[in-house]
């Protein structure tokens, strides 16, 4: 099944415990066929699995928040998002495991749930999945506190242990100011990442919002790729001298491993969008 696929089917909120037998959100399809597969996921139910999830951490009950999710070796989900209130930033990076047969999997970290900080009692979120290099996952969001929070990545392993030998103690950060969420995104959305087979691409924008910072992590290693002939890593560009007036990048892709495909909006009653491509290989940024 595709990602994006996957990522329709599981962007939702859910709430409770147990899982309901109830008529269903999240389904999983066969991509052959598009049809709802019956074969699995409550069979009974019509191939279709409702995911409610509230969890008891320590002494507190918490509600989960779905963004994103990826098929595990075992034919269950691993799910990114967060726990907590998005709107005011008091989240904590979450991730759910659901079994091949549509229910929460409690031998996942006690409950279902695992919870990780990049550094003690800092906010965060999750929005972005990625299975890498056998069972092995890239999960992606945001670390710390309103307009300071950064674009992480963390490289963690079936079970939900932090692979320590990947980046810092498990951990890829930006050395940008913030993380750069596209104009209509907001913190929820998982536009500030670009993963292919060698490289993660993180994008970033200062405080005053006029320049980015363009940062790429080994997926291998977790550190910040070697430069590379003219381009620097990481890259910052002011982005007045890229993109005209009104248009505000909405996300990206890499067509090389120094071009970025930048799509951009106008917003407004007249929304329009405009394709850039991005070269960060020449100083000055130019755009074509």
């Amino acid at each position: 099944m595709s990602r994006r696929l996957q990522k329709a089917l599981i962007g939702l909120s859910v709430i409770a415990s147990t899982v309901a037998s109830a008529s269903a959100v999240p389904s999983l399809v066969q991509a052959s066929s598009g049809r709802i597969d019956t074969t699995s996921w409550a069979p009974t139910s019509g191939g279709l699995a409702q995911l409610e999830m509230s969890f008891t951490e320590g002494s507190s009950s918490v509600t989960f928040t779905a963004r994103s999710a990826v098929d595990t070796s075992t034919g269950g989900l691993l799910i990114a998002g967060h726990v907590g209130d998005i709107s005011n930033f008091t989240t904590q990076f979450a991730v759910v495991r659901v079994t091949a047969a549509g229910s929460i999997d409690s031998s996942f970290d006690s409950n279902g749930l695992k919870i990780f900080e990049q550094s003690a009692s800092t906010p965060g979120a999750a929005d972005f999945i990625e299975r890498v290099g056998g069972n092995n996952y890239l999960v992606g969001g945001w670390t710390g506190a309103s307009t300071a929070r950064k674009a992480v990545m963390l490289r963690m392993d079936e079970s939900g242990g932090l692979v320590n030998n990947w980046g810092s103690s498990g951990w890829a950060v930006s050395s940008g100011y913030k993380r750069y969420e596209g104009s209509g995104t907001g913190p929820v959305g998982d536009k500030a990442f670009f993963v292919d087979a060698t490289q993660i691409v993180m994008w970033s924008e200062n405080l005053a919002q006029t320049e980015m910072t363009i940062d790429r992590f080994s997926v291998t290693s977790g550190q910040l790729m070697a430069a590379g002939g003219p381009i620097s890593n990481p890259a910052t560009f002011q982005m007045s001298s890229v993109f005209a007036a009104n248009d505000k990048p909405e996300t990206f892709v890499m067509s090389t491993t120094s071009k970025m495909l930048v799509a951009t909006r106008t917003g407004g009653q007249n929304d329009s969008s405009k394709l850039y491509m991005v070269d960060l290989g020449v100083t000055p940024v130019v755009r074509d």
